[in-house]
């Protein structure tokens, strides 16, 4: 009976519990001092030689009292952090499908265990009974023969009670097995019934946002004029005081290919490659080509790399770039990777696709950098003419629904 025994102590393993991740940065470090509090600003350092860094003209949102666009921008933002949600509902529910998964293999195992569980006990009975009708009449008289052939028959007493306690075994490991998929296919269903009707909430609000967009397009476009013109100042200032002497890594520099060749790619709620991406799902992508871990969400990113914040004057290819609705890293809701020249690519959002954009140098919260710079210069890659204006301002883009994970 020993590989029943084997197998029914392999069953014991615990399928994990299950858990819900944190919902926030902080609620997993612990030793955030503030977490509401903004990190070092950025370009307040001027280095010898350097110009001082200019002020730095507020987001759209502070820029203007319209109340349109202070309502395009918080519209923009809401529908930002409703697909983060998003992702993180998907990642739990892919999850719960493995679990469900596993917990079925291992119903299956138990059941097989059970199964050879009774049919040794049944040959173990056969046995026994076998041995009992070999006996010669009289054999429970006297002598030494007489107390061997008990013994054989109390051996195989012995035997079926054995393999009886095996059969109680296997019974109750296969109610536990059937117990845990029970379990982890209720919450798989939970999961996509949460999935499902957040994915449908932010196909709602994007399309409410668009008609919204699409009826104050004149004021939109006027805006987002003056905000570029504002950025292409604040821009050249920023290039013309940039420090040298160091260049980007090797694996940075692979990183900005990555996201570079994905140019014209669609951007989808959610999805991390190959042939479509949301902002973070991007930078996770380029980032993991080269080995670095990095995680899903853009709040995620910023708080897995807030050790390397990176200056204005200093960017170099590679460095990500945060944008937040508010002052604090709380708000940030979208991501992007310095390209080189002043330039960065991303995913900016449903109806555009991956693009090389000059950054928006007014609206930058915080950047931070993966692998450490080096000596010299670096050759960056090639970038070539930005990409074309293809939704921002008079004509916004056409809502697609989010794809699934």
């Amino acid at each position: 009976y020993s590989a029943v025994a084997a197998t029914l102590g392999a069953l014991f393993a615990p399928v994990p519990a299950f858990a819900d991740p944190p919902t926030a940065p902080q609620a997993f470090s612990p030793a955030v001092p503030d977490v509401g509090s903004r990190p070092m600003a950025l370009g307040t350092l001027t280095m010898p030689g350097q110009q001082p860094a200019a002020p730095v003209p507020t987001p759209l949102t502070g820029a203007t009292t319209s109340p349109v666009l202070q309502k395009i921008e918080k519209g923009r933002a809401e529908i930002a952090t409703l697909g983060d949600q998003l992702i993180k509902l998907g990642q739990d529910r892919d999850l719960a499908r493995d679990r469900v998964t596993t917990a079925q293999q291992r119903y299956t195992e138990a059941e097989n265990a059970l199964r050879e569980a009774q049919s040794a006990a049944a040959d173990a009975a056969a046995a026994a009974m076998r041995d009992a009708a070999a006996m010669p009449p009289g054999s429970f008289g006297s002598g030494l023969s007489g107390l061997g052939d008990l013994a054989r028959i109390q051996r195989g007493q012995d035997t079926q009670g054995a393999a009886a306690r095996q059969i109680e075994l296997a019974q109750v490991v296969a109610q536990l097995a059937l117990d845990e998929q029970t379990l982890s296919a209720k919450r798989l269903q939970e999961l996509q019934a949460q999935y499902d009707k957040l994915n449908t909430t932010i196909v709602q609000k994007q399309a409410a946002q668009q008609r919204y967009e699409l009826a104050n397009a004149d004021e939109l476009a006027a805006a987002e004029a003056t905000q570029n013109a504002a950025d292409s100042r604040l821009g050249a200032e920023i290039l013309a005081g940039a420090e040298a002497g160091r260049g980007a890594d090797q694996k940075a520099l692979t990183a900005v290919q990555f996201a570079l060749a994905q140019r014209g790619d669609p951007y989808v709620w959610s999805e991390e490659g190959p042939d479509q991406y949301d902002c973070s799902g991007l930078m996770f992508a380029a980032y993991r080509s080269v080995g670095f871990p990095l995680t899903r969400v853009s709040r995620d990113q910023y708080w897995q790399t807030r050790n390397k914040v990176v200056d204005r004057y200093s960017l170099l290819p590679g460095d990500l770039l945060f944008f937040s609705s508010s002052s604090s890293w709380q708000g940030i809701h979208h991501v992007a990777m310095y390209a080189g020249d002043g330039m960065m690519v991303e995913a900016p959002r449903t109806g555009l696709n991956v693009r090389l954009v000059p950054v928006r140098w007014s609206r930058l919260f915080q950047a931070t950098r993966i692998f450490g710079s080096v000596e010299g210069v670096t050759e960056g890659p090639i970038l070539g003419a930005p990409d074309p204006d293809s939704g921002d301002g008079g004509n916004p883009p056409v809502i697609t629904p989010p794809g699934g994970v």
